[in-house]
């Protein structure tokens, strides 16, 4: 399924963590963790090494547990040889840590995967909801199990899950921006706005999230709002040439066509083999009345081997309407 790709990042991402505090278990722990860090899966059987000493010096050493379940599970992920006695393991460590710690998020979520792994969704995704209940703002598991919702189509129970997870996020932009990209991957448009415009609350100076959010002004045809934060972010510092492209349709919106015409030159100083932004420009100048030189654009579009059809049927119409009519 689709949210493999990001289970195994996230238990990547728990396992190369190195701790703090010092003591035989968590050396012998860092070490691998070292290893997986710089030499990735070539290191992988050297760090499970490791990882297994460290739980025999102290057997309720559980970041040693979940290190080893992380790695076996990236093995097994990373195998074009899918042996399920390597998941059977991981699953076996996990309620070794449950003994341990009954209320260990890392370890229902680490279940979840297997069980996701080994097909069993009904079972995964009843471990993920422990994994959530067991620390409701731990991001990650958040956004796992929200996209798991997404991706069952269980739309509903995800757009009320956002409500009841946002109290843990208010100073994430990011876990905003994440819930309104997966909202727009499956169509609801409305909401993923509202999480979009929540993050930019949050980080009003991030040149990132005001472009998304000037991007859906833009779809929405509210081009004066548009324009401004385009220009927000271009004065934030945003190096993003289709900021320009973007801005020089708003003002064309507004019929603003001086300042299209420049934004469009703008653009296509960045971008000269962009032909859809020359088509725009040329246009641009026709009602701006630059007639002569829209048609040389017009020409250069027509001409052009790497242009589609659909571009040169249409430089070839606007250059036929520019011509005198016979009389």
């Amino acid at each position: 399924m689709k949210l493999k790709k990001t289970f195994v990042f996230i238990l990547l991402s728990y396992q190369i963590s190195t701790i703090a505090f010092a003591t035989i278990s968590s050396d012998l722990y860092n070490e691998g963790a070292a290893l997986m860090r710089i030499k990735g899966m070539k290191a992988i059987e050297q760090a499970i090494i490791l990882f297994e000493k460290s739980i025999k010096i102290d057997s309720e050493f559980i970041p040693g547990y979940q290190a080893i379940i992380n790695a076996l599970i990236i093995k097994f992920e990373s195998s074009n040889v899918k042996d399920h006695v390597i998941l059977n393991k991981a699953l076996t460590l996990t309620g070794t840590i449950l003994k341990i710690d009954p209320g260990n998020a890392k370890a229902y979520f680490s279940r979840a995967t297997i069980y996701f792994d080994l097909k069993d969704e009904i079972k995964g995704y009843r471990e993920l909801k422990k994994a959530v209940w067991a620390d409701p703002s731990d991001m990650d598991i958040n956004l796992a199990y929200f996209y798991y919702l997404l991706n069952v189509k269980k739309h509903s129970e995800a757009l009320r899950f956002i409500k009841r997870s946002k109290k843990h996020f208010l100073k994430n932009a990011k876990v905003f921006l994440i819930y309104a990209d997966g909202l727009l991957q499956h169509s609801l448009i409305k909401e993923a706005k509202q999480n979009i415009m929540q993050a930019l609350e949050i980080a009003p100076e991030n040149h990132k999230i005001i472009i998304i959010a000037a991007n859906l002004l833009k779809q929405d045809g509210n081009y004066e709002n548009a324009i401004v934060n385009y220009k927000k972010a271009i004065d934030l510092g945003a190096q993003d040439n289709f900021i320009y492209f973007n801005l020089a349709f708003c003002y064309a919106g507004i019929k603003d066509y001086k300042n299209a015409v420049a934004t469009a030159k703008e653009f296509t100083n960045l971008e000269p083999d962009h032909i859809g932004a020359k088509n725009n420009l040329a246009i641009y100048l026709e009602e701006f009345g630059l007639t002569d030189e829209a048609n040389k654009i017009w020409n250069q579009i027509k001409n052009n081997p790497a242009a589609s059809d659909i571009y040169k049927n249409r430089a070839s119409q606007h250059l036929k309407n520019q011509l005198p009519s016979k009389e």
